[in-house]
């Protein structure tokens, strides 16, 4: 290994040198380069005045050259002193900015959180509102909302692709270890329509809707099943004119202009009346509901981000 002559000296041209320095020597280096002296330096580490001479002393040994000239009036650095203080404000910038992206980690204040919502639920006011908190007190999380049917997003979720899934499920227990985190009890799914349709203002029958045609989710669906089995119960069936969709944009901006009917959940329709115009029929809807859900998957820890979303949410949901 050949050397090189730096301010009168021969040093090893060794690009491992630097790498030999510890984080206490840059500190060291750092403190005393603001401070001007050893004895400042040592008040701002909280440190002896010896242990940062002897600090000093050993990154200098490290390094093979001096990095501060002594004199009565201070320390003033050289060179490759210079050097190893632009260094070490580096290193120390990038680890503060490591130990504070870790606790904001740890905090719940950053990392990665997707959220999975059953397709009417990106119209729930509640959600809109924990999403714009949530920016605020998690500013450096990554937050992505995925959309889609509600047996799809539990697959989902099963597979550790989404950290939860915000609907219903009407059965007693979703399949696999899923945790059930109730939100909101909104009386459960209404059928809704145009401002003009025949049948807005008074109550009506569920043999009346029978002449219109419906909007409904595509099967498989567990709202569907349970109308169907309502229906049943009432000695119906569902009328000839359905038109299946998950495109509810789609839905209802058709019943906006025309008779078609479509059912929805409870806690939509202000938001529903809002950006179409739709009422909710006055219907004594015999639908067994359970409250609109957090599900999480039991088998996987809980993120900070997660909880710190969840609290923020079941906050809203509750009201004031």
């Amino acid at each position: 290994m050949k050397n090189v002559h730096i301010e009168g000296k021969a040093v090893p041209d060794d690009e491992r040198i630097v790498s030999r320095l510890k984080m206490r020597h840059l500190s060291a280096v750092l403190a005393i380069a603001r401070a001007g002296s050893l004895q400042k330096a040592s008040q701002e580490l909280a440190l002896s005045q010896s242990a940062v001479s002897k600090t000093l002393t050993e990154a200098e040994e490290l390094v093979g050259l001096k990095l501060f000239e002594r004199s009565a009036n201070g320390v003033r650095p050289t060179l490759v002193g210079e050097v190893i203080i632009r260094y070490s404000a580096n290193v120390t910038a990038n680890t503060k900015q490591a130990s504070d992206e870790f606790r904001a980690l740890l905090r719940g204040e950053s990392g990665k959180l997707t959220v999975g919502i059953f397709t009417p639920v990106a119209w729930w006011d509640a959600l809109s509102a924990c999403i714009y908190d949530f920016q605020k007190l998690a500013p450096m999380a990554r937050l992505t909302i995925r959309q889609g049917g509600i047996e799809d997003l539990m697959a989902s979720l099963r597979d550790n692709e989404l950290d939860i899934v915000l609907g219903r499920w009407n059965e007693e227990r979703p399949p696999g270890n899923i945790s059930v985190i109730p939100l909101l009890d909104d009386g459960g799914p209404r059928f809704v329509t145009r401002a003009d349709h025949p049948l807005i203002g008074g109550p009506v029958s569920l043999e009346q809707l029978m002449a219109f045609p419906w909007f409904l989710p595509e099967p498989p669906n567990i709202l569907l099943t349970a109308l169907e089995a309502t229906l049943e119960a009432a000695g119906l069936s569902l009328p000839n004119r359905v038109i299946y969709s998950h495109a509810y944009t789609i839905n209802l901006a058709v019943c906006e202009r025309t008779d078609m009917i479509s059912i929805l959940p409870a806690y939509v329709l202000p938001r529903i009346r809002t950006l179409y115009g739709l009422r909710p029929l006055e219907i004594d809807l015999p639908l067994k509901t359970v409250p609109l859900s957090a599900f999480v998957n039991a088998d996987k820890p809980m993120e900070p981000t997660t909880k710190k979303f969840l609290d923020r949410l079941k906050e809203i949901s509750s009201g004031p």
